[in-house]
């Protein structure tokens, strides 16, 4: 795990199709870097510094973040010591496995105080319903009487309705200050963030020398007409979007490129392995990358396929195999002491063990009963079905 949440932000159809793979980050939180269909969640336990593994099982205090959100910013007593929400969380990350009696404990003293249902329809400081607009994450407001970022500000009213006195007042008072149109390059399209360009600064004052210039790839020219915080309706969007648009976007296709599914079978991708790729060597993750703007009937796609699936792909050991689920959270022994479910289906991804090999046989006969559950045609619910909790 890293430190900054925005470094465990990723993409995928749930939450948990990101915890299955972590492929796609989303560090801007925002879902508009994912692929079609697919939404941004916050605080996934995936780390950009090692894309495609599944995250490791850590004690969390709000245990899930598809339907849960944190105060982070909400003042508590823990411990004896007078913190925050969020580094209590960040503590008992580093601290606590998942399923100890010690995350237990710190879960059921802090939850209630932490922790919340996500609205149905959230209040979002720059989004209304006919309003759609980005936020100036480190413009300073006062809010009740204290000095905020606007960052801050968005967080604090993530718990509310969009129609909440509360939601409705800030966004009058703090719009103008906090919500601008940013200039996307690619709006509405897939961006070939490892094509470089050569930026020369955008716009230019009256009097001003040419802008030397300096090699970017689409992602980080993307990025950073974020950072300046660039509006749509400014030259300097006009000019680099005239100048960078077709060497940096594509449109979607219908059925898109991937290295590891071929003839309708879907095999799993080897991140971290290096393939050589049109005279450099590039990440398996980076190759599969390179194939999004193809359809999957491409001669593009079925040449590297051809030349980098025995490389970057293998038919992956799932502890459940198919139609069933894991249960993540339970606790079972391992050779090495305790440890969950979760860790134990990471595992056999990290060691490539194979589909059809003896250890996956032997793994999923010990774990089985106590890992995986079928899901159930008609199942449990807590509440009766007239009743809501």
């Amino acid at each position: 795990l890293t430190g900054d949440p925005s470094d465990q932000s990723f993409c995928g159809f749930s939450y948990s199709d990101v915890l299955d793979g972590c492929k796609q980050p989303c560090p801007s939180g925002d879902s508009s870097q994912c692929s079609p269909g697919q939404q941004c969640f916050a605080n996934t336990g995936c780390s950009i510094d090692s894309i495609g593994d599944p995250p490791p099982t850590k004690c969390r205090l709000c245990p899930d973040p598809s339907t849960q959100g944190i105060k982070d910013w909400l003042e508590i007593d823990y411990g004896g010591e007078s913190t925050t929400c969020g580094d209590a969380d960040m503590a008992v990350v580093g601290e606590f496995a998942k399923g100890s009696e010690e995350c237990d404990a710190a879960k059921q003293a802090l939850s209630d105080q932490c922790c919340y249902n996500y609205p149905d329809n959230p209040c979002m400081l720059c989004r209304t319903e006919t309003v759609f607009m980005d936020l100036r994450a480190l413009a300073e407001i006062d809010f009740n009487g204290e000095t905020m970022t606007c960052f801050d500000l968005s967080k604090r009213l993530s718990p509310e309705e969009n129609d909440s006195g509360m939601c409705m007042s800030a966004q009058k008072e703090h719009f103008d200050a906090c919500c601008y149109n940013q200039c996307t390059l690619c709006e509405g399209q897939g961006i070939k963030w490892w094509n470089e360009v050569m930026f020369s600064g955008g716009e230019k004052e009256e009097g001003e020398e040419e802008a030397e210039e300096e090699p970017l790839n689409c992602g980080e020219l993307d990025a950073k007409l974020y950072a300046d915080e660039t509006e749509a309706e400014e030259d300097t969007c006009r000019e680099v979007l005239s100048e960078y648009k077709g060497q940096c976007c594509y449109d979607y296709p219908d059925d898109p490129c991937d290295v590891c599914t071929k003839g309708g079978e879907k095999l799993t991708l080897m991140p971290n392995e290096e393939i050589d790729y049109e005279g450099s060597t590039f990440t398996c993750a980076e190759v599969n990358n390179f194939l999004s703007p193809f359809e999957s009937s491409s001669k593009q796609c079925e040449e590297v396929q051809g030349m980098a699936i025995d490389t970057c792909c293998f038919d992956r050991c799932s502890l459940c195999g198919e139609g069933a689920r894991l249960d993540r959270d339970v606790l079972v022994e391992l050779e090495d002491g305790e440890g969950t479910c979760a860790d134990i289906e990471s595992s056999l991804f990290t060691e490539k063990v194979l589909e059809s090999s003896e250890e996956c046989t032997e793994t999923r006969t010990l774990n089985y009963d106590a890992c995986c559950f079928e899901i159930p045609s008609d199942p449990c619910q807590l509440c009766a079905t007239d009743q809501y909790m």
